[in-house]
């Protein structure tokens, strides 16, 4: 593997990743009592400036990814609905808080996360190669959890 093609292969994951975070907003946003931006059902919160202020909603809410996932899977549970794999959160958390290294300059490259000290000790909490299987099972991962989100909660 190329550099360029890692960055293209890591390019799609994290788009995929924020294409999912905003699916299951979008889902949540859509259940009864969900929290709306505005009485009018269908504004676009894409559509505000920077700097506009917004009510918090479902949509803009400061939830991480796990929240997210936990919510969405406790409604699939009581319809009967496709479920999220909690191992997306995993690999969300470990591109944003890992760090990334090869012992050698080339590619593939290895993405290590750590967990926060604790008695001045840290905890490995995610080692991977990201080489081509690693990117086609996160492809694999993300494409099971968009099917999910996709379905809507309908059963």
């Amino acid at each position: 593997m190329n550099g360029d093609e890692h960055i293209q292969r890591l390019g799609k994951v994290v788009g995929n990743l924020q294409s999912l975070e905003f699916g299951i907003r979008g889902v949540l946003a859509n259940l009864p009592g969900a929290r709306r931006v505005h009485s009018d059902h269908g504004v676009d919160v894409l559509a505000f400036p920077v700097g506009s202020e917004l009510p918090e909603s479902d949509l803009t809410d400061y939830a991480s990814l796990g929240k997210l996932v936990e919510m969405f899977n406790r409604e699939a549970a009581l319809r009967g609905a496709k479920t999220i794999d909690a191992r997306v959160v995993v690999l969300r958390d470990a591109l944003a808080h890992g760090r990334t290294y090869a012992k050698e300059a080339r590619f593939p490259l290895r993405l290590v996360k750590f967990d926060k000290p604790r008695n001045g000790k840290v905890r490995v909490t995610y080692s991977e190669v990201m080489d081509h299987a690693w990117f086609d099972r996160q492809r694999d991962l993300l494409n099971d959890c968009m099917d999910a989100v996709r379905s809507r909660l309908e059963s």
